[in-house]
């Protein structure tokens, strides 16, 4: 494992371990309110507000540790091959890493060969993406332009209740656990990225 991915879990940790302390208060608080507690209850619309905003931390972790990996290597890539019009390219274009995550994941496989969605990890970690999407700019409901294609949102809809996420509306509710789930994914992510961009030159 790098330093940087070792930083990246421990700050993953970090903000998982802060979520522990809000949700035994949200636990003591149903106590007290005399609401049944279960590991997959689904929570009231605060309390997924605060979920989604504590995943979209993690997220936001894993971006930049992701990120800085690739222009890491693209940096090195320019470097070795020493080319004043490849380098005067990248300089003009790599500000698309930091923009989005498909702009960032395309620039990896189509300028340094590294395929990071071929990750078996992807699939998991790509839900989360949508999760915090929804959180930052929707306040935890789903954004306009999640939702402007049919059968992307029917694909999306699927992947989350698959997860285990169930919907008022357009509002996203999570369940108990779920900020421990994505914590797992997570840092198997950014493990994942880790070993298979560790020996690409950087």
């Amino acid at each position: 494992m790098s330093i940087e991915a070792e930083e990246a879990c421990r700050a993953i940790m970090r903000i998982c371990a802060d979520w522990e302390i809000v949700s035994r208060r949200i636990d003591q608080a149903d106590m007290r309110n005399r609401v049944a507690i279960s590991s997959s209850d689904s929570l009231t619309a605060e309390q997924s507000a605060q979920t989604l905003s504590y995943i979209s931390r993690m997220v936001a972790e894993c971006e930049y540790f992701t990120f800085g990996r690739i222009r890491d290597m693209a940096s090195a890539h320019v470097e070795t091959v020493d080319s004043p019009m490849l380098t005067k390219l990248y300089e003009k274009n790599k500000s698309t890493i930091d923009s989005t995550w498909p702009n960032a994941l395309t620039f990896a496989k189509d300028s340094l060969g590294v395929d990071l969605r071929r990750l078996s990890e992807w699939s998991s970690f790509q839900h989360l993406i949508t999760l915090r999407n929804a959180s930052a700019h929707g306040r935890g409901e789903f954004t306009e332009k999640q939702l402007k294609n049919p059968q992307e949102v029917k694909k999306m809809l699927q992947g989350l209740s698959d997860f285990g996420y169930s919907f008022d509306g357009h509002r996203i509710v999570a369940y108990r656990g779920s900020v421990r789930d994505s914590s797992r994914d997570c840092r198997s992510f950014a493990l994942a990225v880790d070993a298979a961009t560790r020996n690409h030159p950087r």
